[in-house]
């Protein structure tokens, strides 16, 4: 049997890292200023969220997520 074709394609996850790591980074971003301006806080919080969901949703698409569905064999 040819070994390419035992392999496993990787078909990939619909969301993308960056989905996860800019809100989150921008969620850090104004944690410093919120020291000083409460209402920074809020901003931060949703952007932080915002960054939580994303990655929720890349577990859950994943295999180990279980939602994970394989392309089928036609």
């Amino acid at each position: 049997m040819d070994e390419s074709l035992a392999e496993k394609p990787e078909y990939g996850n619909w969301v993308p890292k960056k989905f996860i790591y800019i809100p989150g980074g921008i969620s850090l971003l104004f944690w410093v200023p919120s020291f000083a301006l409460t209402a920074f806080v809020i901003v931060a919080v949703v952007f932080f969220f915002v960054a939580l969901y994303f990655a929720y949703a890349r577990y859950r698409f994943s295999p180990a997520g279980e939602m994970y569905k394989p392309k089928s064999k036609s």
